[in-house]
């Protein structure tokens, strides 16, 4: 995340513009290799914030379902354990949604994710 947010500064741009960059730059390359660790992680992160963005601007039964969803992919793909979130998530869905609490656990699952990747290339 922190390289994420460095990238950003550097490019005077928001931290989600520099994933968007990053997965079109995947996809511009998919036809001609297979897709390499540091690409599905990128892909996952993207994945992950572009749900959860989803999510909280618009907090339905519909989005909170989609995200589950990518939550259960993360979690059976990546073995990153997705329970606190989702139920961060599910607090955020009810009568007293907290955007603080969601940011920050979201921000902790995109830690993990990236370190995900730094375990398995160790």
């Amino acid at each position: 995340y922190q390289a994420l947010k460095e990238e950003a500064e550097r490019q005077g741009v928001a931290v989600w513009k520099v994933i968007v960059n990053l997965v079109a730059g995947v996809r511009a390359k998919k036809g001609r290799k297979p897709l390499s660790e540091s690409d599905k992680i990128v892909w996952y992160v993207y994945k992950f914030a572009s749900s959860v963005g989803e999510f909280r601007g618009d907090p339905t039964e519909e989005n909170l379902k989609r995200l589950e969803n990518t939550c259960k992919q993360i979690e059976s793909r990546l073995k990153i354990d997705m329970s606190d979130f989702l139920s961060v998530a599910r607090r955020y869905f009810g009568t007293n949604p907290e955007r603080k609490a969601l940011n920050d656990v979201a921000k902790d699952v995109v830690a993990r994710i990236l370190s995900s990747s730094l375990s398995s290339s160790q």
